[in-house]
């Protein structure tokens, strides 16, 4: 019995796996090929979507928006995340 039942959980951890991985690689060949299939975005479109498309007058904005005050509270706020943590993993 119990023989039976390891036998069926290992078998559907490999069925589980397998359709994951399945799942992941037809992903990867649909985003590839329609990335391939259209024309590539207007950069208006894409700009400050990310820290590689920022423009030095995005970063002087956003430097601009934050000060000291901000940065202290945000590393409080790190100090009491990691102090959580530490005392619930014991």
């Amino acid at each position: 019995m119990y023989v039976h039942a390891y036998l069926l959980i290992i078998q559907i951890h490999v069925s589980h796996v397998h359709a994951v991985e399945s799942t992941r690689f037809v992903s990867a060949i649909v985003m590839i090929a329609v990335s391939y299939a259209s024309e590539a975005p207007a950069y208006d479109k894409i700009s400050e979507l990310t820290y590689a498309t920022k423009t030095e007058e995005d970063k002087k904005v956003s430097r601009a928006s934050w000060n000291v005050t901000d940065v202290l509270l945000s590393i409080v706020v790190m100090i009491l995340i990691l102090g959580a943590y530490i005392y619930f993993t014991g």
